[in-house]
């Protein structure tokens, strides 16, 4: 899948260039808007789950974003497929991989 490998080469570039630093990941459960057919329109949740999985082998954590839109917030749907599936996903951690950064500076 070209999802999969354009990740995982995002992701070893970037942990090679952190000099040890945690890399996270931001994932979007949206189509990008460059993509015309699929334009901002939610991703299925058979593909939201192979990004999460992609990235949990592949990276330190995940940040996951949106719920913005061109008018401001977007309401809240707690029935939304990729939301069922981040939930499930989250199950699936244990308590030590479910944690926020220690230690944040700003520079």
């Amino acid at each position: 899948q070209g999802w999969v490998a354009y990740a995982i080469a995002q992701l070893a570039e970037a942990k090679r260039k952190s000099n040890g630093k945690p890399v996270y990941a931001f994932l979007w459960p949206q189509y990008h808007e460059s993509n015309a057919t699929l334009r901002l329109k939610p991703i299925e949740a058979d593909y939201w789950e192979l990004q999460l999985n992609t990235v949990r082998q592949h990276a330190d954590g995940l940040i996951i974003w949106g719920g913005w839109g061109d008018h401001g917030p977007e309401p809240w749907n707690e029935e939304a497929p990729w939301w069922q599936v981040t939930k499930r996903f989250m199950q699936g951690l244990s308590s030590g991989q479910l944690k926020g950064p220690s230690q944040l500076a700003i520079q």
